[in-house]
């Protein structure tokens, strides 16, 4: 029957969320959170766009060997990534903590502050696609990844919307953040940020699930 046809459908497809959730979170441990964060992360990005795992009967032992696969491979270069990140965010925190002591200085710079913020978290969920999928040398996708917010700013703010809602239900729902929020958010950031940046020509073809 056609309706029982759909239900598995929808079964198998749940089944990949929790499944890729799980992946992620063993990633994350693996690198004791810290440095598991970024390849987990990076390596979950890349699966979701290999579509031919996740076709009917797809195996998934494949699945597993293909996360950690690019998990061991990804690594090095997302940890060093993130690390520069976190040397932004700290600046940007030291920045405020000083500025909140004064009146006037926080009454000027704390939209500015707000704005720039944001603008880094925009180049990070960018970050991904445009290192994996782009062409171009490293100049070249440094300079795009840094660009692709004022590219953009409509999918940025849709990204930035999406991630915001993923975090707060993570914090209302623990669980459902351990077995669906992080799959699914990044499954629609992925696919927001894919088209888009399909649509202005940027990436090479790649099919997403």
């Amino acid at each position: 029957m056609n309706w029982a046809n759909t239900i598995m459908k929808v079964l198998e497809k749940i089944m990949f969320i929790v499944l890729l959730n799980i992946l992620w979170l063993l990633g994350t441990a693996l690198g004791l959170f810290i440095l598991g964060v970024a390849p987990a992360t990076a390596s979950l990005y890349k699966l979701l766009n290999e579509k031919e795992l996740f076709e009917e009967r797809s195996e998934i032992r494949i699945i597993i060997s293909s996360f950690f696969r690019n998990y061991k491979k990804l690594f090095i270069a997302s940890n060093m990534t993130f690390v520069g990140y976190l040397i932004l965010f700290y600046v940007l925190g030291v920045d405020y903590n000083i500025i909140k002591n004064i009146d006037v200085a926080y009454s000027l710079f704390k939209i500015p502050l707000f704005i720039v913020a944001l603008y880094i978290i925009g180049t990070l969920i960018f970050f991904i696609p445009v290192s994996l999928f782009s062409v171009g040398n490293l100049k070249q996708k440094v300079k795009l990844i840094f660009m692709t917010p004022l590219l953009m700013p409509v999918t940025n703010i849709v990204n930035l919307v999406v991630l915001s809602i993923l975090v707060l239900f993570s914090f209302l729902y623990p669980l459902g953040g351990i077995l669906a929020f992080v799959s699914i958010g990044t499954l629609t950031i992925s696919f927001i940020s894919m088209k888009a940046l399909k649509k202005k020509k940027l990436l090479v073809e790649v099919n997403t699930i």
